[in-house]
């Protein structure tokens, strides 16, 4: 596939080639150049990532999108500390990810509860693990608890809840610490289209409420528009970013949103972008 260039993205209206800028004066990431490179089975080097520059302001909502197997989740990792690049720079708050990875919220598709512990034991464990006493931690804890609608639930066990609501659980517990950074690897890509739309309102408004700026990984390109501040589209692999796409949807956005012909024309952009990189 012919690498897309500045000229290909053009045309579609909206569209900016990186690097792109935060919408906010404050940088919490900022990639330049990321690109890597793993070993397979038989020794053979695969490019997963092939050119990478990203901004990302505090307090943004930033998504990743692409095709399948073009390193989004790949460059999630980076970002987290937990993949080391082949090539190009990253810093997380001005510091290698590495260095600050103690202080970011992650959430992945499966919730990770402890079957052991109920609802606020979950909740409260990064908290436990950093020492803070019992009485701040039950206050935190519900806190978290009633901002993700789960208030009166703490007692519960994670097999009497819902997959939407154990991935409330795992939000929480992802934000006990208050987070600068909250970086989600298709946090609701298990669950039905119609808790799937409801967890990402209630995601807007947890990060409408908490300011924290968020990175996710997606599939789904409505998903994408409806949560954030700039969509990135993501090329074929070696991935670079093709694309980062503003998008300029009046929040708070709620159910009548999805069904928006605002909406609609932002997921077209995105379609079209990705239709060019090869993202089909």
């Amino acid at each position: 596939m012919p690498e897309l260039t500045a000229n290909d993205v053009a045309p579609v209206e909206g569209a900016q080639v990186p690097p792109s800028e935060p919408r906010s004066g404050d940088e919490v990431i900022a990639m330049t150049g990321i690109q890597h490179t793993y070993l397979a089975g038989n020794g053979e080097e695969i490019p997963a990532v092939g050119d990478a520059t990203l901004r990302v302001g505090a307090g943004e909502f930033v998504s990743i999108i692409g095709p399948s197997g073009c390193g989004k989740s790949t460059l999630l990792k980076i970002i987290a500390g937990l993949v080391h690049p082949s090539a190009g720079d990253i810093r997380v708050q001005g510091h290698s990810p590495a260095d600050v990875a103690p202080e970011y919220g992650l959430v992945f598709q499966a919730p990770n509860l402890l079957p052991w512990r109920n609802v606020a034991a979950n909740v409260g464990l990064p908290l436990e693990i950093n020492g803070v006493g019992r009485r701040d931690r039950e206050r935190r804890v519900e806190e978290l608890l009633e901002l993700v609608g789960l208030q009166g639930f703490g007692r519960k066990s994670p097999r009497e809840l819902s997959g939407g609501m154990q991935q409330r659980v795992a939000i929480a517990r992802a934000l006990t610490t208050d987070p600068p950074l909250l970086l989600m690897d298709e946090p609701f890509g298990a669950l039905d289209a119609m808790t799937r739309e409801q967890m990402n309102i209630e995601l807007q408004a947890v990060n409408a409420e908490l300011g924290t700026a968020v990175v996710m990984v997606t599939h789904s390109i409505d998903e994408a528009v409806f949560l954030s501040d700039r969509v990135v589209v993501m090329s074929a692999r070696p991935s670079r970013v093709a694309a980062d796409l503003p998008i300029d949807l009046p929040r708070p956005r709620g159910q009548e949103t999805f069904g928006s012909a605002e909406l609609g024309r932002h997921a077209n952009q995105v379609r079209a972008v990705m239709n060019q990189a090869g993202g089909h």
